[in-house]
């Protein structure tokens, strides 16, 4: 009756056991480590519609370093100054093979612990990763201040 009981628990563990897809075929291609080169904050005026400053940003001249590191078997490793801050399950919303007219050749949007409301978007070629929306820190992903909202867009390359 024990080892009946033992198999139905495992089988049922592995039958809801948490999500997360492995980096295997044209996924793969995350696979590694990828550090933040620079990031790009806009501020859009809410009350006209219009982009009034884009600023190009460095980790070094902040004082902060920023890290993803996909691991093969679906899992996503942030990390931040050095140190591990986030861990998480990868599933895919989306995997698109090719990109027409870009210097990008997938497209994909990643849920972190298959959650709808942590995610982000990411468009990338074997060197570098476009980063729209960045779980890291939530200051910074995106702000609204006043009448403008800023937004942030990450540019990683693979180490």
């Amino acid at each position: 009756m024990r080892i009946l009981t033992l198999m139905l628990l495992i089988l049922l563990f592995g039958l809801f056991s948490c999500k997360k897809d492995k980096l295997e075929g044209e996924k793969a291609i995350l696979e590694g480590r990828w550090e933040v080169k620079y990031f790009i904050k806009k501020h859009k005026s809410l009350l006209t519609g219009g982009t009034s400053i884009v600023d190009t940003l460095y980790p070094m001249a902040i004082g902060h370093s920023f890290a993803f590191e996909f691991l093969k078997k679906g899992i996503l490793c942030q990390v931040s100054d050095g140190e591990l801050i986030r861990k998480d399950r990868v599933v895919f919303d989306a995997f698109n093979e090719e990109l027409p007219n870009s210097e990008y050749d997938h497209l994909c949007v990643i849920r972190l612990n298959n959650k709808d409301d942590d995610f982000f978007v990411a468009t990338l070629n074997e060197q570098n990763m476009s980063v729209g929306r960045n779980p890291i820190s939530d200051q910074f992903v995106a702000d609204t201040i006043g009448t403008n909202a800023i937004s942030y867009n990450y540019i990683y390359t693979k180490k």
